[in-house]
């Protein structure tokens, strides 16, 4: 199934502090009843994307911040376009108790992780790593928690912590250097060998080399980028989230909104070369080419055979 992904920055605000955060400088959030996202405004983001097949993720700073989040998340549930929905959170909205987290239609992606140290692993909030089906723990590869798990290898197999549930992230190198424990990082890759080791390693070689990709490929990405997103504080277009403080930006209109399907909007931009999320596939090859010549609005790919029941599969 191709789908058109789009990014809804609902909150720049954050409870917790990571040292590893790349999305932006955030401020400790003490009064949270004071986010709330306009309504109005989320619905007319998803009309201007009149796509039939939309792929919507809800992230920040962490939605569990916002106090209206179950009205966000309705909203963009009934909407006749949307066809499934991402959630990241830090495990706020699961420690707050909404129930729609586990919903068929949303896959949960949760930071409960902060870091792991020897055999501890610290989590922001005291909740279990259930096998929900919907749901992928984040792990962030940073390099105490690397180091940790190869030296007690053994200890966190026997936990189940290379299950396909847990998903080990690459984001070191946007805030702190990977070339330290290159090494480390790839050896780790190989020993639990999941579905994604050779993008893996072929990020880490990216790295460790320091050499900028081919121009002429990354257009590919340009031109379509598979994390476009909107900023509901500035209430604009953005050409890619992974670089929130770095991208590109414009204003959110119904023009642009279609430059934006068509790819005709943004270029390559000077973050580009330092972004590892590159996928140069048949898949993602395809994706441009049907949105740029048959008008198939798509930036991505997804078989969601995985949910039983899903007559649309």
């Amino acid at each position: 199934m191709k789908v058109f992904f789009l990014s809804l920055i609902v909150t720049k605000f954050c409870n917790q502090k990571c040292h590893y955060c790349n999305v932006f400088p955030m401020t400790k959030y003490q009064n949270l009843q004071d986010v709330e996202v306009d309504i109005d405004f989320l619905n007319k983001v998803l009309d201007l994307f009149n796509y039939e097949n939309m792929y919507i993720e809800i992230c920040g700073g962490e939605p569990g911040c916002v106090n209206n989040i179950d009205d966000v998340f309705k909203t963009i549930y009934n909407h006749k376009n949307v066809k499934y929905i991402q959630i990241m959170s830090n495990g706020l909205l699961r420690k707050n108790g909404v129930d729609w987290i586990t919903d068929k239609k949303v896959f949960y992606n949760e930071h409960i992780i902060k870091e792991i140290n020897d055999k501890s692993i610290i989590k922001f909030y005291n909740l279990e790593l259930d096998k929900v089906k919907n749901r992928k723990y984040v792990v962030v590869t940073s390099n105490q928690t690397i180091i940790s798990i190869l030296n007690n290898f053994e200890y966190y197999k026997e936990l189940g912590l290379f299950e396909s549930r847990f998903w080990y992230k690459i984001l070191i190198n946007k805030t702190n250097s990977i070339k330290q424990f290159y090494q480390k990082l790839k050896e780790f890759y190989i020993k639990i060998n999941q579905d994604d080791l050779q993008s893996n390693l072929d990020m880490i070689q990216y790295f460790k080399d320091d050499n900028n990709l081919n121009i002429s490929k990354k257009m590919l990405c340009a031109k379509n980028s598979p994390q476009p997103a909107i900023d509901f504080e500035s209430k604009e277009l953005l050409h890619c989230s992974n670089f929130l403080n770095k991208t590109k930006r414009a204003k959110l209109t119904s023009i642009n909104c279609q430059k934006q399907l068509d790819m005709e909007l943004f270029n390559l931009g000077s973050y580009c070369k330092e972004c590892y999320t590159f996928d140069y596939s048949s898949d993602k090859i395809n994706c441009v080419l049907d949105s740029k010549f048959k008008k198939i609005y798509t930036n991505r790919s997804y078989w969601y055979n995985k949910f039983e029941g899903d007559e649309n599969v």
